[in-house]
């Protein structure tokens, strides 16, 4: 192939994939009612797994899918609980609050104009108008809210994908064959959880501790701040400023002072030190990380696409993607790229997670509780059948596959 043919090839290969991106991306953006739903029932699932596969070892398959789910729904029906309540409190507040936003900025603009600077000069008035600001956030919680008001669909699509779950190790067998393709499924499989649950746990260690934080400071509706940092820290870095926000702003409204407006900000740094840059890091690995261009992209983007809800999801969609790129030898690279460290960390860091990875496939394959029927215990450690027993219709689920 001459140097000319080559590169038209590569020419129509990148017209080609981008094409591909603009459809792919169209499609995220039209489907938004159909396939949001699946992604938050999907993160449920994956979270969820660990939970119904230890039932198994000691109940029949429909009762540890069934307190499984009764179990996801008091977790997230008592979050859900908490917020409306709070919001519901805030609503008498706002037109207070309002005012004191009002007063704020006006004795701040003052100041700023007694010092030699007009704000109006730099910046729109409409900007920082506090109808707009308060419209803006009103628009967001109703289209979070309405979102979760259709949370039955997203238990029911939960409800089937469990029910799914022990079974998809065999039809992935059946499809890709017991080999490298198997072992690529579990350790995505593996690799996915270990994120989701762990991210899950620290976020929940942080909301728990603003909200006690916030009630001692005296600051108005604890709960809701630390339901907001829960949910803000699946979004690193820029969602622990975000969080913050609120607390400043019911300081500054509530006492008024610059001192307690710094403590409150000390208190977040520490907090999100500790549990973002400390704590979860030395739980994950330094792997599981992404670059904040990387994360501030995704939040734009995601959120373009799905709205509210697609930012608060867009650091760990972005995540499984970088996942799955990992174990895909063709599109690596990109993983690399995505990666908030240098190559040759990210080596160092890759062979780190797959030792980890073995050591929790060689865990999971224990013959210890394996439930009764070989269901085995979930994605990623059931070991699929063999060609044989797939054409005879007989599949035992013994040891977790061979993860590379």
């Amino acid at each position: 192939m001459t140097p000319e043919h080559s590169e038209q090839r590569s020419g129509e290969r990148f017209l080609f994939l981008a094409a591909a991106v603009v459809v792919v991306v169209a499609g995220l953006k039209l489907g938004a009612p159909v396939l949001l739903p699946f992604a938050l029932a999907t993160f449920l699932a994956m979270m969820s797994a660990p939970v119904m596969f230890y039932c198994q070892r000691h109940l029949p398959a429909w009762a540890a899918l069934t307190v499984t789910l009764v179990i996801t729904a008091t977790v997230f029906g008592v979050l859900i609980g908490l917020a409306t309540q709070s919001a519901a409190d805030l609503q008498p507040q706002l037109p207070r609050y309002r005012a004191g936003v009002e007063n704020l900025w006006a004795n701040t603009v003052r100041w700023m104009e007694s010092h030699g600077f007009v704000p109006e000069r730099y910046l729109s008035p409409d900007l920082l108008d506090p109808d707009r600001i308060f419209d803006l956030v009103g628009g967001a919680v109703r289209q979070v809210a309405s979102f979760f008001s259709s949370a039955f669909i997203v238990f029911l699509i939960l409800a089937f994908m469990l029910a799914e779950a022990t079974v998809i190790p065999y039809k992935v067998a059946a499809v890709m064959g017991r080999g490298r393709g198997t072992r690529r499924y579990s350790k995505i499989v593996l690799e996915v959880q270990a994120y989701l649950g762990i991210k899950t746990v620290v976020s929940l260690g942080t909301g728990l501790t603003i909200g006690l934080f916030a009630w001692a400071m005296g600051l108005d509706f604890p709960v809701m701040l630390g339901i907001i940092g829960y949910v803000l820290n699946y979004v690193p870095t820029i969602g622990s400023i975000l969080a913050a926000v609120p607390a400043l702003v019911l300081s500054l409204l509530l006492v008024g002072t610059p001192a307690h407006a710094g403590v409150v900000a000390l208190g977040y740094i520490v907090i999100n030190t500790v549990f973002g840059s400390i704590l979860e890091p030395n739980l994950m690995g330094r792997r599981l990380g992404l670059s904040t261009l990387v994360v501030m992209l995704s939040l734009l983007f995601w959120g373009w696409v799905w709205g509210p809800v697609g930012a608060l999801l867009s650091v760990p969609l972005t995540m499984i993607v970088k996942i799955m790129l990992e174990n895909t030898e063709d599109l690596r690279w990109v993983a690399m790229l995505l990666d908030k460290q240098p190559p040759q960390a990210y080596a160092a860091s890759r062979a780190e997670a797959g030792a980890r990875v073995r050591a929790a496939a060689a865990a999971a394959a224990a013959p210890e509780g394996v439930p009764e029927g070989g269901d085995g215990s979930g994605p990623g450690t059931v070991d699929p059948p063999s060609e044989g027993s797939l054409e005879t219709g007989e599949a035992s689920a013994s040891t977790a596959p061979e993860v590379a």
